[in-house]
């Protein structure tokens, strides 16, 4: 008999493989997009033992190479397809019988998954994929599992799934490879940046390189793939936008003593408690806004503020933008500090600006 232990790790992997699905059959190409639609679920044998087996698919049919790429990763290089429908065919065939789930009786505690998901993109230049494969199966005492998932894009203008290689410098890829190792390395990119994700230690690394920022790290391919005159515009708009602000934070703060001018200042304004007292409290009151989260946007904002002879800290504003939710994050994270301890010059509290950097990182 199964012991404990094993019935606990069957149950969290069935878990994991999203047991309760319903029961629905479909299985199309939509003529008008070219997509693939399937959302299946079969009771399966082989080896005289039942899987249920989960297939859930919406994806580009037309693009052979996409369809090899997806095929290769969900059953094996040996049998890639230039159409995925076939290759599940096949994969459906090799199952000694294939019927409803309600048909058999016998509790199915294998399971076998395909996931394959369009993430989005721009139609005729880049679309962005997940294709995920699971296999659960129990062997007297003992499970075993089989997982391969995979993110990526397939360049549409040149017919082929992208590598990091074809987008990025190579003295950059090599950096990524070496730090990613032997493990599977995710990207995906939409209309302002590209992203490279892989899991080191435990935990997934990401990185997001955006073009008008990161122009000398990317290669030819990616100006004909995304729209390039508008992130020379986002260049350009941004520069624009730096030079206004320069010449705004010139008008706010001229005059003003720096904190940094220790000649000028008996005593530097500070945080009650310090340094470390201000870390802590940023931490702990610091709210990352969602959508800025979940586009993997991460570094610093500095912001620039008076603190005033009464401790109060007026004048707020952003020199170093990243954002703008993060922007607005770092402003209101310093509207809400406490008073600090001001100034002093000559005997007497008097302004100083202070210039102070917002750390945004995942958690």
């Amino acid at each position: 008999m199964m012991t404990i232990v094993n019935r606990l790790k069957v149950l969290a992997l069935l878990l994991m493989l999203g047991q309760g699905c319903v029961c629905m059959a479909q299985n199309q190409v939509t003529a008008a997009t070219g997509m693939l639609e399937v959302k299946d679920v079969k009771a399966a044998r082989a080896n005289n033992q039942w899987f249920k087996v989960e297939t859930t698919i919406h994806c580009h049919s037309q693009y052979a190479a996409l369809n090899r790429a997806i095929t290769r990763i969900l059953f094996g290089k040996e049998k890639a397809s230039d159409s995925l429908e076939e290759g599940l065919k096949q994969h459906m065939a090799e199952y000694e019988t294939v019927v409803e789930p309600s048909t058999v009786k016998e509790t199915i505690g294998q399971r076998e998954k395909m996931v394959v998901q369009f993430k989005g993109g721009i139609e005729k230049r880049y679309l962005n994929y997940f294709v995920g494969y699971m296999q659960l199966a129990l062997q007297g005492n003992e499970s075993s599992q089989k997982n391969r998932e995979r993110n990526f894009v397939f360049d549409v203008v040149h017919n082929k799934v992208l590598s990091l290689g074809d987008v990025l410098k190579p003295e950059l890829v090599d950096r990524i490879k070496g730090d990613a190792g032997k493990t599977t390395i995710h990207m995906s990119m939409d209309e302002q940046n590209f992203k490279v994700s892989y899991k080191k230690n435990g935990r997934m690394v990401e990185q997001t390189y955006v073009y008008h920022n990161d122009k000398n790290k990317f290669t030819d391919v990616i100006k004909e793939l995304v729209d390039w005159q508008a992130v020379e515009k986002r260049e350009q708009d941004i520069l624009a936008q730096n030079a206004k602000m320069q010449k705004e934070i010139e008008e706010a703060y001229g005059g003003v003593i720096k904190w940094t001018e220790k000649d000028k200042l008996e005593r530097a304004p500070s945080f009650p408690g310090g340094d470390q007292a201000m870390m802590m409290w940023m931490f702990r009151n610091l709210k990352y806004p969602a959508e800025a989260k979940a586009k993997g946007i991460r570094g610093n904002v500095v912001c620039a503020f008076i603190v005033e002879p009464d401790g109060q800290l007026s004048t707020i504003k952003v020199i170093k933008g990243l954002d703008p939710d993060l922007d607005a994050e770092a402003i209101r994270l310093v509207n809400a500090m406490p008073k600090w301890t001001p100034g002093k010059q000559n005997g007497e509290a008097v302004r100083v600006r202070y210039d102070l950097t917002v750390n945004f990182f995942m958690r």
